[in-house]
């Protein structure tokens, strides 16, 4: 049976999000603003990519897009494979601020929705605004409007991340660092002042094509996936990659330690607590293709002792990439070329994420 699957990302990691689908399901899939969308003809794949897919915020089964409010409608569609007997909905509207527009857009939905029910499947479904069994999205792009129906549930919050520090990232967030670092199978990545382990975390999850989603999932309460069997596996079987991570305080340590543990890779992350001006000789010289820095305003006195580490550990052709605050203007090394430099939003706060190249000037 054909489906079309929409995936609420957050922005500018569309691209990212294409080459995860790919990787995942080897399937092309078009990008829009702040989300993807793809073709996903079989279960199995749809259960695959909720398992393992990284940066999804919310993945939906889509039903349509719309350039204007007043053109939101729901399709055709059989409502039998996702509503039984009993089953509840609701509806969230993400980005609209008009209260007037909410409304009317909110009773229009549900209008139609009973009515196709009813017609469908011989009952009529009851509205709720609590843990609903069937959760309608309609999220404004700023573009488009996005309809479709949560098969997941909240993505970029992990459920390893019970010890958490003020200054790291949702999951999404750290994943698509890690891939905007350049990280690839087979590389060795050194992530340092580690925080609660989030970064290191994504690293090998990805590493080890790991899933990073257990059930369960908003799916399974559908017919469509009744007598479905919900087993999660890795996406193939491969040689232990490890990934390397410091901090100077053992707090941090600890915390990203047994985050670890909970997601299932603990023993693939090697933690160890140094300082800075270590590294050059616990790790040697040429260590590293790639290396993660996430600088606080406590870290930034020592950026010439970081320049030096990452000029020693690093491999020739190896990318840097540093996480400052917006306002740090920071000078290009001697030796390294700046690939790019780019805002990272994380509600109201902006970071500026540097990337920089071992060997060009």
């Amino acid at each position: 049976m054909p489906f079309s699957l929409s995936v609420l990302l957050h922005p500018g990691t569309e691209e990212c999000a294409l080459l995860e689908v790919k990787e995942i399901l080897n399937i092309k899939g078009k990008m829009g603003q702040a989300f993807i969308t793809f073709p996903c003809s079989r279960k199995e794949e749809i259960i695959k990519y909720l398992a393992h897919a990284q940066l999804p915020k919310r993945i939906l089964l889509s039903l349509g897009f719309f350039a204007k409010a007043e053109d939101v409608h729901l399709p055709e569609f059989s409502w039998e494979n996702i509503f039984s007997s009993g089953n509840s909905y609701g509806l969230e509207l993400e980005h609209l601020h008009d209260a007037e527009l909410r409304q009317s857009l909110a009773q229009k939905i549900g209008k139609e929705l009973v009515t196709a029910v009813q017609k469908n499947c011989g009952y009529t479904p009851k509205f709720t605004f609590k843990k609903p069994d069937v959760l309608f999205i309609l999220h404004h792009t700023g573009k488009e409007f996005v309809l479709g129906i949560d098969l997941s549930g909240e993505m970029q919050k992990r459920g390893y991340r019970i010890f958490t520090h003020h200054a790291s990232f949702t999951g999404d967030l750290g994943y698509f660092l890690v891939r905007k670092s350049e990280f690839a199978l087979g590389e060795k990545l050194l992530v340092g002042w580690v925080k609660d382990g989030t970064l290191a975390i994504e690293a090998a999850l990805f590493a080890n094509a790991l899933p990073v989603h257990k059930e369960p999932f908003a799916c399974q309460k559908f017919p469509l996936f009744k007598d479905f069997s919900f087993e999660i596996k890795s996406l193939q079987k491969q040689s232990e990659v490890k990934v390397f991570s410091f901090d100077v305080s053992l707090q941090n340590i600890t915390a990203a330690r047994k985050n670890a543990k909970l997601a299932g890779a603990y023993e693939l992350i090697d933690f160890q607590k140094y300082s800075l001006e270590e590294l050059d000789v616990k790790y040697g010289e040429a260590a590293f293709e790639r290396i993660i820095f996430h600088l606080t305003v406590k870290d930034e006195p020592k950026l010439n002792e970081l320049y030096y580490q990452m000029k020693y550990i690093l491999k020739q052709n190896g990318t840097v990439l540093l996480i400052t605050r917006k306002q740090l203007d920071l000078p290009v090394p001697e030796g390294f070329a700046l690939i790019s430099v780019e805002e990272l939003i994380r509600g109201e706060s902006v970071q500026k994420v540097w990337v920089m190249r071992k060997g060009q000037s």
